[in-house]
């Protein structure tokens, strides 16, 4: 098979930075405004600068670096399209691939014989999240498909095919 790469959005990457610089430099307007000695404001303003700054880092790192979110293969699925991903996931580890969908945005959930596998990859929030996953959805593995270029559908579609044509051949 020749591999098939999906390059992610920059769009939306852009969107995400522009967003988070319009909530840090509210967060420093915030700050410079006088709360007369109300602590509260100021927590929030810093708490808005932290997140809203580290969220714009990670999407400026992210449509800066020129690699591939997601690359099929013969080996598997090598997924780097979100904090959660966690590299390659191997064919013979796949037992299905299906649709998910939380508040109106779709996922594609990878279900795995060995979830404990991908999840002893993860430390720290990336596990949790993971857990959470595999708690709602029975999987630990997601792939979010609004930041990448394939349509959603047409992933979906491709890794059913690319299932079903390596499971015939086992």
């Amino acid at each position: 098979m020749e591999p098939v790469t999906i390059k992610p959005k920059k769009t939306q990457s852009v969107i995400l930075v522009m967003g988070g610089l319009a909530f840090v430099l509210l967060g420093i307007f915030m700050l410079t405004v006088s709360h007369k000695g109300q602590l509260v404001p100021s927590i929030v303003a810093v708490a808005g600068i932290v997140f809203f700054g580290g969220g714009g880092i990670l999407a400026l790192s992210k449509s800066l670096n020129p690699s591939t979110d997601i690359v099929i293969s013969d080996e598997g699925i090598n997924d780097n399209s979100s904090y959660i991903s966690v590299g390659l996931i191997e064919w013979q580890d796949i037992l299905k691939v299906d649709e998910g969908v939380i508040k109106n945005q779709s996922f594609i959930m990878i279900y795995v014989m060995d979830p404990d596998k991908y999840l002893s990859r993860a430390s720290g929030i990336k596990h949790w999240f993971m857990k959470q996953n595999c708690k709602w959805y029975g999987s630990p593995l997601a792939i979010s498909t609004k930041y990448i270029t394939m349509p959603h559908k047409d992933l979906l579609n491709l890794l059913k095919q690319e299932i079903a044509t390596r499971k015939a051949s086992y």
